[in-house]
């Protein structure tokens, strides 16, 4: 038995000091056969037309995620037909308030704003949550902003 255990031992050190010269270690180590071999071919492959991916591509636009969304209604009370005033999400400008009021699809995690920066008068919006179904922001909070962003907040689930 102990012959045995020797007889591995010497053969597992023999095979480690053969790692030490470059054409062993070819044959002995399979990371580096698969190190040389090509996976690709050689020639350059390019696309038609270059990708361009803006900043300014809104949230609405993209292709819907397969995650839980919520409704969010945000109502402008003294509307104005200003188009500055708009709402954000995550910083990314998603529609104004000329109609009076918006309808925003959020996700959880999502930082929702209003930018009034813009507007010379004091302006107030309530939220709507549709059936109670966010735990944060709460369900008519009122939110008053002069000349500046409102922070609604961080969109959190039940």
């Amino acid at each position: 038995m102990i012959r045995l255990i020797l007889l591995g031992v010497s053969i597992l050190l023999l095979a480690q000091t053969a790692m030490f010269t470059e054409e062993a270690r070819h044959y002995l180590s399979r990371v580096d056969r698969l190190e040389g071999e090509k996976v690709a071919l050689d020639s350059n492959l390019y696309a038609n037309n270059s990708l361009t991916i803006s900043e300014r591509t809104a949230i609405s636009k993209q292709i819907p995620a397969f995650r839980e969304s919520r409704t969010l209604v945000v109502r402008m009370i003294k509307p104005t037909s200003d188009k500055r005033v708009f709402a954000t999400i995550n910083g990314a400008k998603i529609s104004d308030f000329s109609r009076g009021e918006v309808n925003l699809t959020v996700y959880d995690g999502d930082y929702v704003e209003i930018d009034c920066s813009e507007l010379k008068i004091p302006a107030q919006f309530v939220v709507n949550v549709s059936g109670g179904s966010l735990s944060a922001p709460v369900d008519g909070l009122l939110i008053e902003t002069e000349n500046n962003i409102g922070t609604i907040g961080k969109i959190k689930f039940k």
